[in-house]
Order: structure tokens, then C-alpha cells, then sequence
């Protein structure tokens, strides 16, 4: 049977008349794919809306994000001027931490040639003082020499001062009886100044073997002790000191070793 076109515009006149029939005539035409079509369409639409809806949501966070970064990126703007400042600051500090040592170095250096020029100067006070103290002592012993009878008249009569052949001759007769020998014998002919005279009482010379300097120290109570007590192998003899005054440290060993003090033109006992 051929469906010709007025068989077509029967057909369409009678859908438009029984509107019901037009799904039917679509199930009996159309394949299911077809059918499901305007649905999918329905839901493709609404997959497009959400779609387009997540891209907006999309856009709007991009654009905080945008913003966001745009804040962030101010503020490490701003964090790199700070850290620019800073390293400024520190390439200071390091200048100043530079030229403080240059200073200290200086310091330390002015310092050191100080100290060496005050220990210079200690030294030469100390030779300063050893050169007046030696000055000093050459002038007592001097003194003590030319005017010993004044000096030593307390303690003995009839001062005389042994002079060098009267020690030569004392020292030999020492060495040829063997009392001494010639290093003891050296040692003796070193003392400052021996006198000899009688004390009272005794008829018999007794010699003093004086240490002589300005401020008697340790060394010369004990320098007087020992010459003293190697002339007394031959003699009868005392050990003196004598000078301005005692240090302290020479205080000891006078008493120890019971010498004789003249200080300041007085004579005073072992002990006193």
C-alpha cells in the first residue's frame, strides 16, 4: 500500500484533532534513543546550568584567590623591603662590628705599648732607685770610713779602720794556718768596712765587720753574719749593720742571727 501526500495531511489533520494519538504515533515512529531524547536534553540543560553555576563559583573563588594573592604578594612586597632594610641594617652592623675591631685591635695594640712603656719605666725606676741606693750607701760607707771613731766609739775604744794590706795580711795568715782558704778568705775581704778596736772591759781587739746601705735588707744582716763568722776563725769578731733604717723583712734575721745595727748614727744590741 502506497501512503501518499494526501494520505500525509489525513494523518496530520487527525493528530491535530486527537492530540493523543501523537505520542503513540512517536512510540510507533521514533527508535527508544529518540524517545529518551528530550529528557536527556532536559538533563544536559540542567548539567549546562550546574556546570555553568560551578564555573561562576569557579570564577568568584578565582577571583578571591586573585585577591588574595594580590594582598599576599602586597604584603611580601612589603616584607621584602623589610628584609632589604634589614640586610642594609645588618651590612651596617657589619661595618660597625668591623670597625669596632679595627679600634679594639688599635686599643689593645696602644694598650700592650703602654704597658711595655710602664714596665720600661718600672725598670728604669727601679735601676733609678738601685743607682740613688748605691749612691747612697758609697756616701755612709764613706762616712762610716772617715769618721769611725765617731760612729763605732760606743761600741768600741780606740777605732781604727782596717785598711787593705792590713786585710791582705790578716787573710794570709788565715790561708798559711789553714783557717781559711782562698775562697772564704775572698768572701771576708768583700765586706763594706772592717773596723777594730777594744770594747770595754777587754784587752784584746775585736773587729766589726760591717754591711753598710741605706735601707738594710735581708741580704745584708745575712752577708754580715756570714763574713763576720768566718773572720772569727781568726779574730774575735762582731757582725753590724748599718744604714738610715731597717726594712721590715730584715727585721727577722738581725734577731735570729744576733747582729749589730747602727741606724741613723745609733748603735743598737742584737735584739733591740
Amino acid at each position: 500500500m502506497v501512503f501518499s501526500v494526501g494520505d500525509f495531511h489525513d494523518l496530520v489533520r487527525l493528530l491535530e484533532q486527537n492530540p493523543e494519538w501523537r505520542a503513540e504515533l512517536r512510540r510507533l515512529v521514533l527508535t527508544e534513543e529518540l524517545l529518551r531524547l528530550p529528557a536527556l536534553v532536559g538533563e544536559l540543560a540542567a548539567a549546562q546550568r550546574r556546570t555553568e553555576e560551578q564555573v561562576s563559583a569557579l570564577a568568584e573563588a578565582q577571583r578571591r584567590a586573585e585577591g588574595r594573592l594580590e594582598r599576599v604578594e602586597g604584603r611580601l612586597e612589603g616584607v621584602e623591603g623589610r628584609l632589604d632594610r634589614i640586610d642594609e641594617q645588618i651590612a651596617a652592623l657589619v661595618e660597625a662590628q668591623r670597625q669596632t675591631e679595627l679600634e679594639i685591635r688599635t686599643l689593645v695594640h696602644a694598650q700592650q705599648a703602654l704597658t711595655d712603656r710602664q714596665d720600661e719605666f718600672a725598670r728604669e725606676q727601679r735601676d733609678m732607685r738601685n743607682m740613688l741606693a748605691q749612691l747612697r750607701g758609697n756616701d755612709l760607707e764613706r762616712r762610716y770610713r772617715e769618721h769611725a771613731d765617731a760612729y763605732f766609739g760606743r761600741l768600741l775604744r780606740r777605732v781604727r779602720v782596717v785598711g787593705p794590706r792590713e786585710r791582705d795580711q790578716l787573710f794570709e795568715e788565715g790561708i798559711a794556718s789553714g783557717l781559711l782558704d782562698e775562697e772564704t778568705a775572698f768572701e771576708v775581704r768583700q765586706a763594706d768596712l772592717i773596723v777594730r778596736g777594744r770594747r770595754p772591759g777587754e784587752d784584746h781587739d775585736t773587729y766589726l765587720v760591717i754591711e753598710v746601705s741605706a735601707a738594710v735588707d735581708p741580704h745584708d744582716v745575712e752577708r754580715a753574719a756570714r763574713r763576720a763568722s768566718l773572720l772569727r776563725r781568726l779574730r774575735p769578731a762582731l757582725a753590724v749593720v748599718a744604714g738610715e733604717r731597717i726594712t721590715t723583712e730584715a727585721e727577722g734575721p738581725i734577731k735570729t742571727q744576733r747582729v749589730w745595727q747602727l741606724l741613723d748614727g745609733r748603735i743598737l744590741e742584737p735584739g733591740a
